[in-house]
C-alpha cells in the first residue's frame, strides 16, 4: 500500500462532499435570490457541467439540499458543528427570505399543473384533424379552432363536421 492510499481517510472524503455540497447549495441559493427578476435562467457550473436553471428551480434545488436531513446527519456524525452552524444559518436565511404563508407544497402543485397543460395542449393538438390553431372568432367565445371546434383546453365549442 502506498503513502498516498494509507493517508486519505475515508470520514475526510465524506466532509469534502458534504462540504461541496453545501456550497453549492449556498450558491444556487444566492443566485436565485440575487436574480429572481433576472435572467430567465441561472447558470450552475458543477463538476464540470454547466446546466441552466430558472430562478425558480435554482432555489428549490437549494432548499431542497439544504433541508435534507441526510447533510444535517453527515454534519452531525463527523462532529462539524461549524458547518452545522452554518447550515441552520442559511436555512434561517433562506426562510426569512420566503413570503408570508409559503408552501412548497403550492409550488409543487403549481409546477404539475403547468405539465398538465402543456400535456393536455400537447394531446389536443395531436387530436386535431388539421393544424390546430385556435384564433378568435366573432361568436364572443374564447378562441377555437376552425378543425375540431376545440380551444387549447380541449373544451369544444362548436361542432364541426368531419371533413
Amino acid at each position: 500500500m502506498s503513502d498516498d492510499q494509507r493517508d486519505v481517510d475515508p470520514a475526510a472524503i465524506e466532509m469534502d462532499a458534504v462540504h461541496d455540497m453545501l456550497h453549492l447549495a449556498s450558491i444556487i441559493r444566492r443566485a436565485a435570490l440575487i436574480r429572481p427578476f433576472g435572467p430567465s435562467s441561472v447558470a450552475l457550473h458543477a463538476a464540470g457541467v454547466t446546466v441552466m436553471l430558472t430562478p425558480a428551480e435554482a432555489e428549490a434545488a437549494a432548499a431542497a439540499v439544504l433541508e435534507s436531513d441526510w447533510l444535517e446527519s453527515k454534519l452531525a456524525r463527523h462532529g462539524a458543528e461549524q458547518r452545522l452552524a452554518e447550515l441552520n444559518e442559511v436555512r434561517a436565511e433562506i426562510q426569512a427570505a420566503r413570503p408570508p404563508g409559503y408552501r412548497p407544497d403550492l409550488d409543487e402543485l403549481r409546477a404539475n399543473a403547468a405539465v398538465a397543460a402543456r400535456e393536455l395542449r400537447d394531446h389536443v393538438a395531436a387530436t386535431c384533424p388539421g393544424d390546430h390553431e385556435p384564433k378568435q372568432h366573432r361568436d364572443r367565445r374564447p378562441p377555437w379552432c376552425k378543425a375540431c371546434g376545440r380551444d387549447w383546453s380541449g373544451i369544444q365549442h362548436r361542432d364541426v363536421a368531419p371533413s
